[in-house]
C-alpha cells in the first residue's frame, strides 16, 4: 500500500508546531559569500526548503498532507512528521535539487570543504528520520534524478570476459518503485522491490536490506542489487559490484541508505514476470482475549504449516489504527490480512487458506471472518483503482 504521512496528531484534527531548532547562521556556519557560491554553481537547484505544514492551524488536515507523491514533492517534507521523543522532521536550511551526477558532487564537495553536514533524501520515507536534517545541514534532493533502463542483457563493469549477459534494470536516484515496476513489467519483467510502490527504487529499501511482498520468491532488495553507482565524501564517483570495489558493494547491500557515500543509480536483477498477482485482505475479529489468544496461535502454525513458501507474500497487522481502517476492523482483537499470492489461482488460494479459515468461521460467537480473496494479470498490478492501493 503507498506510504501515508504520519498524523500530525490525531487522526483529524491538528495544530503543527513549526521546528524549533535554532536557525542558521550559528558557529561553524558557512558565510553568506560561501553560498553565493555555491549558487552560481547551482544556480536554481540550490533551494531553501519549507515544511507544508509548518503554518497549519487548528481544524481537518488537507488531504494532499496524506498523500506520498505530494509530500515526496517537497523538498522540505518527509512521510511523518517524526516520532515521538526520538525525532522531529526538520528541513535543512538549503538542498541540492540535483539533477545528475555533478550536481551531486558539487554538493558534497561543498558539504565536506565546509563542515556543513549533508542529508540525502529520495522520497522521505525513512521512518527512523535519517532523511532530514538537523536544521544546520545541506539535503541532497536526489527527487529530479530521473532515469530507468531495462537491459535484455547486462554485464557488470569489470566483469571478466565470459561473463554470462543478465536482465536487468538500471533506476537513478530519483525514480520510484511504481515507475521501475512498470518500466520492468512492459519488458515482461519483475524486479524485487517493496510493497510501498512512492518508496524510492534507487534508495534505503535496497540499501537497507530490503524484504518486499514476494521476497521469498526472488529474495531480499539488497540480494538483487547487481551495481551501484556511488559518490564519495571525498567527490569521487564510483561505479561498484561484485568485480570492482567489491568491499564498498558489499557495504552498500544492507548498510543504510547514505551511510557509505550518495547512490546516484542502482542496477537490480531482473526475473520473468509472474502470471497472476493475487491478494487476501479482511479483518478476523475475536470477541474475546482468550479468542484472539487461539488466533494468534492458529496463524502462528498456518504460516509454518502453508505460508511459508513461494507463493505467498506478507501478512497480518493486529489491531490496525490507522487510514485503512473501518468499523468493522479497528479496535482491539483484530488481526488485519493484507498477504499477496502468485501464479496460483483465486479457488486454489481460498482451498489453501480453508484450514485455517473455516474452523474460524464455525464459531461466529468468537470470530467474525471478512476475509476476501482477489486476482488478476500480475502484469495488470501497477493499474491503481479506486478500492485498492498500489
Amino acid at each position: 500500500m503507498g506510504g501515508v504521512a504520519a498524523a500530525i496528531t490525531a487522526p483529524f484534527t491538528a495544530v503543527a508546531q513549526p521546528s524549533t531548532v535554532a536557525s542558521p547562521p550559528s558557529p561553524g556556519w558557512p558565510a553568506a559569500e560561501a553560498w553565493a557560491g555555491l549558487r552560481r554553481q547551482l544556480g536554481s537547484r540550490l533551494v531553501r526548503p519549507k515544511q507544508p505544514w509548518a503554518r497549519l492551524g487548528p481544524g481537518p488536515i488537507p488531504r494532499r498532507f496524506f498523500n506520498p507523491w505530494f509530500l515526496e514533492e517537497q523538498p522540505g517534507a518527509t512521510q511523518s512528521t517524526g516520532m515521538y521523543k526520538a525525532w522531529v522532521s526538520t528541513p535543512s536550511a538549503y538542498a541540492v535539487a540535483a539533477r545528475d551526477v555533478s550536481d551531486v558532487v558539487t554538493g558534497v564537495n561543498f558539504a565536506r570543504e565546509n563542515g556543513v553536514r549533508l542529508v540525502v533524501k529520495g522520497t522521505g520515507h525513512d521512518y527512523y528520520g535519517r532523511s532530514c536534517g538537523p536544521r544546520n545541514s545541506l539535503l541532497m534532493w536526489t527527487h529530479h534524478m530521473r532515469g530507468i533502463t531495462v537491459h535484455d542483457a547486462f554485464v557488470p563493469a569489470g566483469a571478466p570476459r565470459g561473463t554470462k549477459p543478465i536482465a536487468a534494470v538500471t533506476t537513478t536516484a530519483g525514480n520510484r518503485w511504481l515507475e521501475a515496476y512498470k518500466a520492468a513489467s512492459a519488458a515482461g519483467l519483475y524486479i524485487q522491490g517493496g510493497g510501498c510502490t512512492s518508496v524510492g527504487a534507487c534508495g534505503g529499501f535496497a540499501l537497507g536490506g530490503g524484504f518486499g511482498s514476494f521476497s521469498k520468491r526472488f529474495g531480499s532488495g539488497a540480494g538483487g542489487v547487481l551495481e551501484l553507482t556511488v559518490v564519495l565524501a571525498d567527490g569521487n564517483v564510483l561505479t561498484v559490484n561484485e568485480f570492482q570495489h567489491a568491499d564498498l558493494f558489499w557495504a552498500l547491500r544492507g548498510g543504510g541508505g547514505g551511510t557509505f557515500g550518495v547512490v546516484t543509480s542502482m542496477t537490480l536483477l531482473a526475473h520473468p514476470e509472474p502470471s497472476i498477482s493475487g491478494w487476501i485482505s479482511g479483518p478476523i475479529t475475536a470477541k474475546s482475549d482468550a479468542a484472539f489468544r487461539e488466533l494468534l496461535e492458529r496463524y502462528i502454525e498456518f504460516c509454518a504449516q502453508t505460508l511459508s513458501t513461494p507463493t505467498w507474500g506478507e501478512g497480518v497487522i493486529l489491531n490496525p489504527d490507522y487510514g485503512m481502517s473501518t468499523d468493522r476492523n479497528a479496535g482491539l482483537n483484530v488481526m488485519q490480512v493484507g498477504t499477496t499470492f502468485l501464479d496460483v489461482t483465486t479457488e486454489q488460494a481460498q482451498a489453501a487458506w480453508s484450514p485455517f479459515l473455516e474452523p474460524l468461521r464455525s464459531r461466529p460467537d468468537d470470530f467474525i471472518v471478512g476475509v476476501t480473496f482477489s486476482a488478476k494479470p500480475f502484469a495488470e498490478r501497477w493499474k491503481a483503482t479506486a478500492r485498492e492501493a498500489i
